[in-house]
């Protein structure tokens, strides 16, 4: 990444909708984590990083996922002080840790004893409120288990079937939600959640086994990633919960291999991406969205005030805020690899209560608010941190087409 990029940062056309598209040059880096609100993302290149309009980009270290091997990945807790990565610890191994952007300083989380060429334990995803961490360990030679550590039970394995490979990818709220994959008898990567400590591997309702689970919604009640419903289409991203097990998010705008990789709080927006194959960055990125479905980022930019160049594609989305209304991550120009922050916040006024982001209000966005009811998310007009009746009379008192649409 380059450091120079800070003050070349592009911060795009604004209009009434006041969103806005940041673009900083950044040869193999990648943004993965971003705050509840939006103003805080954090990533990694050479090493990791966090990010702010304010500051640009400002390096912290670590031995960043690629490096030497390293595993792991770089997500951000709610508040934007918190977010996991890696370190090397005293014996030359990688470890997961935390850093604290307040206290500029990591905080070692610890290993099981074991490790694999230079991974000892590896971060891959943070609670809400930065008190959880999940992600990898060995607890014996290259043998392999999801990991979970919190502040008051320090760090554990989740349970393996069979005693096969496992890994968490990410956490709910609280930390009592975790989704990642299981190894089974054939090698493939089955979606796996782990909800106080108990399994259950991801499939359809026919019993189609699904891929890896990527993100979970606050409560842990919805899960998303990916997966092949043997129907013909392919690799596609799914949706799953108790109750209707996995089901496609709907028809694939692209025909190639299609991936979610982060949902906001409240599962309304879900960043994916569509992929032939590598490298990283070469497919097309796409939000789904509840009442929509799937568009293109470059759409979505635009629609929001934010004007993308001829010649970017926000082709890998990472990370989405919890309001959903910020989407980062990776994507290539003409000149090469970018990274990306996509804010969608409209200004004070503009149009509260267009949940779904289609310039009107009325009852798809109502029903979002509704299914959202006691949780957060995009559908928390007021970001006082619960959908409730405030909310509903703020979205009733802008019924109709948002002021400055087409």
């Amino acid at each position: 990444m380059h450091t120079h990029a800070i003050a070349a940062s592009a911060f795009l056309a604004s209009t009434a909708l006041a969103g806005e598209l940041t673009l900083i040059p950044a040869n193999q880096g990648f943004m993965t984590g971003v705050s509840a609100d939006g103003r805080v993302v954090s990533g990694y290149g050479a090493q990791y990083f966090y990010w702010t309009k304010e500051t640009g980009s400002v390096f912290i270290g670590g031995i960043a996922p690629g490096d030497q091997g390293a595993g792991g990945s770089s997500q951000m807790a709610n508040d934007g002080n918190r977010l996991c990565g890696n370190v090397l610890n005293p014996q030359g191994k990688v470890e997961a840790a935390i850093y604290d952007i307040a206290a500029g300083e990591w905080q070692l989380l610890g290993n099981l004893g074991g490790s694999c060429d230079i991974n000892a334990s590896t971060a891959w995803g943070i609670s809400d409120d930065g008190s959880t961490v999940v992600g990898g360990a060995y607890p014996g030679a290259c043998s392999h288990r999801a990991m979970r550590w919190s502040q008051s039970t320090s760090m554990g394995t989740l349970f393996s079937w069979f005693g096969w490979t496992t890994r968490a990818n990410a956490t709910n709220a609280d930390g009592s939600v975790v989704v990642g994959w299981q190894d089974i008898d054939t090698g493939f990567r089955q979606g796996a959640i782990w909800t106080n400590g108990t399994q259950t591997r991801l499939a359809s309702p026919t019993g189609v086994r699904m891929g890896e689970a990527q993100c979970c919604t606050a409560d842990g009640s919805t899960v998303f990633g990916f997966g092949n419903f043997n129907n013909g289409e392919g690799q596609v991203a799914y949706r799953w919960t108790a109750g209707t097990k996995a089901v496609s998010l709907g028809p694939k705008p692209d025909p190639a291999s299609g991936y979610a990789t982060d949902c906001s709080a409240d599962g309304s927006v879900i960043a994916c991406f569509f992929r032939w194959g590598p490298p990283a960055i070469s497919g097309e990125g796409y939000a789904w969205i509840a009442g929509r479905g799937f568009v293109a980022l470059e759409v979505l930019a635009e629609e929001n005030g934010a004007f993308v160049p001829s010649d970017v594609r926000l082709s890998l989305p990472l990370a989405v805020s919890a309001d959903g209304k910020t989407i980062v991550g990776s994507g290539r120009s003409d000149a090469g690899q970018v990274i990306f922050v996509l804010d969608m916040h409209p200004e004070p006024g503009a149009c509260p209560g267009d949940l779904n982001l289609d310039s009107v209000v009325n009852g798809l966005d109502l029903g979002i608010l509704l299914g959202s009811w006691d949780q957060r998310g995009v559908a928390d007009i007021n970001q006082d941190g619960v959908v409730n009746g405030l909310d509903l009379g703020i979205l009733l008192g802008n019924w109709g087409t948002c002021p400055g649409a087409p």
